[in-house]
């Protein structure tokens, strides 16, 4: 089975019982084509997403480069999340809990708040 059907299919288990994460509703926003709007409309481009589907390990991965050619990576797991920025590859950066009442706007705001933080600094 394709990882997207499988997604789906988990999705729709979740939904199901009613627990829907902001990573459930980031992995839906992936499959629509929604997240890579968002991320165009946050300021980045050359985006590229992964995503790792194992029985025990789910995680979506992006990567990018703002307007302003700042590089981020940003991980997105059940539970918590990566972000770092920079003007180089990114390697250090910051895990944050996500909040159990969060949707995927959540995470857009993180991101569009720290591109803005990142671009204030380099200022």
């Amino acid at each position: 089975m394709f990882k997207k059907d499988k997604i789906r299919r988990y999705l729709d288990i979740i939904k199901t019982s009613g627990n829907f994460s902001a990573f459930e509703f980031l992995l839906s926003d992936y499959l629509s084509g929604k997240l890579k709007q968002k991320l165009s409309e946050i300021g980045f481009s050359k985006i590229e997403i992964y995503v790792d589907w194992l029985e025990n390990y789910k995680c979506i991965n992006i990567q990018g480069k703002s307007k302003s050619d700042i590089y981020i990576d940003f991980q997105a797991e059940k539970n918590e999340f990566f972000i770092a920025l920079s003007k180089d590859e990114p390697d250090d950066g910051s895990v944050i809990r996500t909040p159990k009442e969060a949707d995927a706007s959540f995470y857009y705001s993180e991101l569009a708040t720290r591109l803005n933080e990142f671009n204030k600094e380099e200022s």
